[in-house]
């Protein structure tokens, strides 16, 4: 039972940061989905919506890779 216990602490350790950074990451997309009239903004031409989005979060996206590369880096 102990090593059970322990080998979850282990788990939790590493998954709960990760799950932080993940939640931290999706955070500005989902305040945009929040947002009715972001979303209004959006057109039925998914090319457009995907440029859009990528000027809106650019500088968060790039954020989140450098620390997730960086938190990857850290774990090898």
């Amino acid at each position: 039972m102990a090593e059970f216990l322990q080998e979850r602490q282990l788990y939790a350790d590493e998954d709960v940061p990760r799950l932080r950074a993940l939640d931290a990451a999706a955070a500005p997309i989902v305040s945009f989905l929040h947002s009715p009239q972001l979303v209004q903004e959006l057109r039925p031409n998914n090319q457009y919506n995907i440029h859009r989005l990528q000027e809106c979060f650019q500088q968060e996206i790039g954020a989140w890779r450098q620390k997730s590369a960086h938190s990857e880096h850290m774990q090898d």
